[in-house]
């Protein structure tokens, strides 16, 4: 997660999260609840599809 988060850090301009309501063995969370997104990036678009959903960040 620390490697994803550096990312957000101003490395990346747009960001695709399938989110996939899954627990992971660590349980620690890139984004604490949807539409909570990293500080600067807003979402473009939402596509809700059959067991995910698309969310399209863009830095804002």
């Amino acid at each position: 997660m620390a490697t994803i988060r550096e990312l957000l850090d101003g490395l990346l301009d747009e960001l695709h999260l399938a989110v996939v309501p899954i627990t992971l063995e660590s349980r620690e969370r890139l984004i604490e609840a949807v539409g909570e997104w990293p500080s600067g990036y807003e979402c473009r678009s939402v596509v809700a599809g059959e067991g995910a959903t698309h969310y399209t960040l863009v830095r804002s």
